[in-house]
């Protein structure tokens, strides 16, 4: 079984999302790689986020490898509409 090196880099990138719910709900979509993968995970707070960042940052530092935490971004990327009815021809939201 081959390890990996113990400076290998985590980097993250996150996209906030808006989806048009009662109430408005932001999203986090969360992606981490390094040399071996990536890994995703999506969060209804921001809160949430941070609380796996710091898990992350934790972990990283336990290996030895790098990890910088990402810039969380203000504003939304994407609009996610509205769930319409069962059925509806044009309903694109994702979930």
């Amino acid at each position: 079984m081959s390890e990996k090196p113990a400076n290998d880099p985590i980097t993250a990138k996150v996209e906030r999302l808006q989806a048009y719910l009662s109430p408005v709900l932001d999203v986090f979509n969360l992606e981490l790689l390094n040399s071996t993968g990536a890994w995703g995970e999506s969060f209804g707070s921001e809160s949430d986020l941070r609380l796996f960042l710091k898990g992350v940052r934790a972990g990283a530092e336990m290996a030895g490898a790098m990890f910088k935490e990402p810039e969380i971004p203000m504003k939304a990327s994407v609009r996610l509409d509205r769930a319409r009815s069962e059925g509806d021809e044009d309903d694109k939201v994702p979930f």
